[in-house]
């Protein structure tokens, strides 16, 4: 299999049956925001006036990481717990939680600023 670039796409070489055939692709990015949908970018706006704060700690911090905290250390890590590894696994969860919800915003926002503008 080979590939070449194509602009707006990708041309795909694919061997099928001892035949050579082509196929074009669309390019990753390719619609009004990149990769999120004209609809999340909308609901990105009423999300992004709320603030970054709020969004890390809410989706950050408690939707990912309290649900990850609660599955890996009562479900996956159940054998050995004790209170020092609870401490350990919540300090560890609300960063990563933090971590991930500032990544989320910073994915958004460059696919908000790339859909209209950097003036938005």
């Amino acid at each position: 299999m080979a590939f070449e670039a194509v602009r707006g796409g990708s041309l795909f070489l694919l061997v099928q049956g001892g035949r050579l055939r082509r196929r074009l692709t669309p390019a990753l990015g390719s619609n009004r925001g990149g990769i999120v949908k004209p609809q999340q970018l909308e609901k990105w706006k009423a999300t992004r006036e709320k603030g970054m704060l709020r969004y890390v700690l809410v989706t950050g911090v408690l939707s990912y990481g309290l649900t990850m905290f609660v599955a890996m250390t009562f479900f996956v890590h159940r054998d050995d717990l004790s209170a020092k590894s609870i401490a350990i696994s919540a300090v560890i969860w609300t960063l990563g939680g933090a971590v991930f919800g500032t990544t989320m915003w910073l994915f958004m926002e460059r696919q908000f600023r790339k859909a209209f503008g950097s003036a938005a």
